[in-house]
């Protein structure tokens, strides 16, 4: 419930910059500051998607980065092959920057408090060194490491697009400084409501239960929602009797193409769980991996898995699945299954080859008409194989020196 409350939250902070011409103030700051050259516009696609998606939910932030990206294709002036070619890799950018920068924060990402609801569950002792400051000394630095590999990958496989000559970059006029203060202001409140939340999570007692899913600190967390909302519909824009917030500013502008490959992602994921795909052939892993009486073969194997499973399959399943071999080889074997099940939770989001492999992945190949497939997986095999070895790396070495392991 608290993961939902946070998606909301920032949904409605997406909604707002775009309501007020935040995206056109973002898109002109990029563009002033790294030109026209392809690579540098790339790059600034890719870096601005980031630094949202460390605090913001990567569908969220896709959703935000959307309409930036469709306005800097519009304002190109190169031939309309070019012109596809080129925002073809800004929106496989787009993607990169929406899923790695959700590892730099334990709030980027709802997969990120889905690996420590594990690491809870299972009882393991180091789940208690990871808070959100902790989370970011090690998530950030492992986060740009891999976002530069990213675009290194981009650059490697799509050369001759990185050789364009773009010309001048058409931009839309910017939009009411009244209008973006008071927008940007509520944002920012929002922004630090999400991250104190996230930071101070377990300093708040939960209270007593009410009902199945619901305690009294998710009930107060809802509250805090609800009056949020209703202050971005209180206040008014400048010089018009309208909210900052209207109720169709929800769905405005949102690409239906997109909704229905993010819903797709999700749908087929769900039936082939609920025909017993998933599970049918991550049982096949378990004869991979043998028993053994340390936690590094296991993590060897099954990060470079959950990788290509989740290219397939749904991530959610393909993890949980997982986690549960992990336990099991952990408790016959006598060792720690934190790297291991760290090393799942970060691979079953590094997947970049499929169009279905993560909800913003689909909203922005179905949001994106210059988006091409053969692209994505072109460039997607070189990113999955770096995330595969950089996750691996991070998990045996990595992480557990920032948080005094052995």
């Amino acid at each position: 419930m608290q993961l939902v409350l946070l998606f909301g939250m920032t949904f409605l902070m997406a909604r707002v910059l775009v309501r007020v011409g935040g995206h056109i103030l973002l898109l002109r700051w990029m563009t002033a500051r790294v030109g026209s050259h392809p690579l540098a516009l790339c790059a600034g696609v890719l870096g601005v998607t980031f630094a949202i998606s460390a605090f913001v939910p990567n569908l969220v932030t896709a959703i935000a980065v959307l309409p930036i990206v469709k306005q800097l294709v519009n304002g190109l002036s190169l031939p309309s092959r070019d012109r596809e070619r080129f925002g073809s890799v800004l929106g496989i950018a787009v993607i990169y920057g929406a899923n790695i920068g959700g590892m730099a924060t334990l709030v980027g990402s709802a997969a990120n408090g889905i690996i420590l609801v594990a690491l809870a569950q299972a009882d393991v002792p180091e789940r208690h060194l990871i808070g959100f400051w902790t989370w970011l000394r090690f998530g950030a630095p492992l986060a740009f490491v891999y976002a530069l590999g990213a675009l290194g990958a981009l650059w490697l496989t799509h050369r001759d697009v990185f050789r364009l000559e773009l010309g001048p970059v058409t931009l839309p006029e910017p939009p009411q400084t009244a209008d973006l203060r008071r927008g940007f202001g509520a944002v920012a409140v929002g922004i630090a409501g999400c991250i104190a939340g996230g930071a101070f999570d377990d300093l708040i007692p939960t209270g007593p239960r009410i009902g199945r899913y619901l305690d009294a600190k998710t009930l107060l967390e809802a509250v805090l929602c609800l009056a949020y909302c209703l202050v971005l519909m209180r206040l008014r824009l400048s010089g018009r009797d309208e909210p900052l917030l209207r109720v169709q500013d929800t769905w405005g502008g949102i690409p239906p193409r997109g909704v229905a490959w993010a819903g797709a992602a999700v749908l087929l994921a769900w039936g082939l769980d609920r025909a017993g795909v998933i599970s049918a052939t991550l049982r096949l892993v378990e004869r991979l991996v043998p028993t053994t009486d340390s936690p590094d073969v296991p993590l060897y194997v099954l990060v470079p898995v959950a990788i290509i499973a989740s290219e397939l399959f749904s991530n959610t399943a393909t993890a949980l699945t997982l986690w549960a071999l992990t336990f099991a080889l952990a408790s016959a074997g006598g060792w720690s299954p934190f790297a291991p099940i760290f090393g799942i939770g970060l691979a079953a989001n590094a997947c970049f080859m499929s169009p279905i492999a993560t909800p913003a992945t689909g909203m922005v190949f179905g949001g994106l008409r210059e988006l091409s497939l053969k692209s994505l997986v072109l460039a997607g095999l070189l990113v999955d194989v770096i995330g595969g070895v950089l996750i691996v790396l991070a998990c045996r070495f990595w992480i557990p020196w920032v948080l005094g392991l052995p």
